[in-house]
């Protein structure tokens, strides 16, 4: 019916029925102990990741510690190229960054190390200058 006229359209809807199977993910449950106890234990055994597990262990960390040479050769390699990088413009007379933010801080440092303090005499006219240097 379509605003209260019959329309001739069918509709086909599916109905459930209710089953007995359950789905149960025994790793979100709080107290999981407790439904473990109430199952039986082919339904909550343990499935292991490998048949020999110690035979799976050592072929991953042989994989890994391949990997792990591989990383350290290519870090090395990096820094052998930046190493001779850096020689490289110190011998062309080249400053490298580095050196050149050390000779700002020196001069900077260098700006501050002293400080004049200026002392007045007990006599009020006469002034004295004291350089103290701060280390």
């Amino acid at each position: 019916m379509q605003e209260r006229l019959p329309s001739g359209v069918n509709e086909q809807f599916l109905t459930h029925e209710n089953l007995d199977h359950y789905i149960i993910n025994t790793h979100a449950f709080h107290n999981v102990h407790l439904l473990r106890s109430a199952l039986p234990r082919e339904l909550v055994k343990p499935i292991p990741f490998a048949v020999d597990r110690r035979k799976h262990h050592n072929s991953q960390a042989q994989l890994l510690r391949e990997a792990q040479t591989v990383k350290r050769a290519t870090t090395a390699a990096k820094a052998a190229d930046k190493r001779q990088a850096t020689n490289d413009t110190q011998r062309l007379g080249e400053p490298t960054a580095k050196a050149h933010a050390s000779k700002k801080r020196k001069a900077n440092d260098s700006v501050h190390d002293t400080v004049s303090v200026d002392i007045q005499s007990s006599f009020g006219a006469l002034g004295t200058q004291i350089d103290v240097g701060l280390e």
